[in-house]
């Protein structure tokens, strides 16, 4: 593998592996962004609404706007924070919330479904290496919040699945499909990684 090139790839060698906003978050929302300079218009995100067999949400992937590290207000307990990346339409919204390695905040979740309730229609997911449910913490100890309110998805089976999408769609578009190739064996990686830490612990 090593004398074929095979085991370079740029986000090991810029030491961002597991960087959840400068890496995965930013790439994700670049990806899914209509206007991204990936070229390739809405069908990325038509792609990844696909995965997550939302279509019946029916948001309007061309007009759709997407923010990473979008800021909802100063964070109190029920209110505020920082959302990973938020697609919306102005009625509908879709809230991702990325975590790797990262730990929860308390009320986090219970502060996005509040932000969401604002929208005609929301989705609120919660995204991880191995679809893992949320802390209760980050639901809020005394809210009504339940882990019903939110859907888990993981980088092992939706992003995998997504990106195999994306590298399809963009066979002709050289740049965009090698970066996603070489994402796709970053995630790869990454869900590995996660099997074996929990093998040796």
């Amino acid at each position: 593998d090593r004398a074929q090139g095979n085991s370079f790839n740029i986000f090991n060698v810029l030491g961002m592996t597991s960087n959840e906003v400068k890496l995965h978050s930013a790439l994700i929302a670049e990806l899914l962004n209509p206007d991204g300079s990936h070229g390739m218009k809405d069908k990325f995100l038509k792609a990844f609404i696909e995965v997550l067999d939302i279509s019946d949400f029916n948001l309007k992937t061309k007009s759709a706007s997407v923010e990473k590290e979008k800021n909802i207000g100063r964070k109190t307990q029920t209110t505020g924070g920082i959302l990973d990346i938020m697609i919306t339409d102005a009625h509908k919204v879709i809230i991702i919330e990325n975590k790797i390695y990262a730990s929860d905040q308390d009320n986090q979740l219970l502060r996005y479904k509040n932000f969401a309730q604002n929208f005609k229609e929301y989705k609120l997911y919660y995204l991880t290496l191995h679809c893992n449910n949320a802390k209760d913490s980050s639901l809020g100890l005394y809210s009504s919040m339940s882990h019903d309110d939110y859907e888990c998805i993981s980088y092992e089976k939706h992003i995998l699945e997504w990106i195999d999408r994306c590298v399809e769609i963009s066979s002709e578009k050289p740049l965009v499909n090698n970066t996603l190739i070489a994402y796709r064996n970053l995630i790869k990686q990454l869900t590995l990684e996660y099997f074996a830490r929990r093998i040796e612990h």
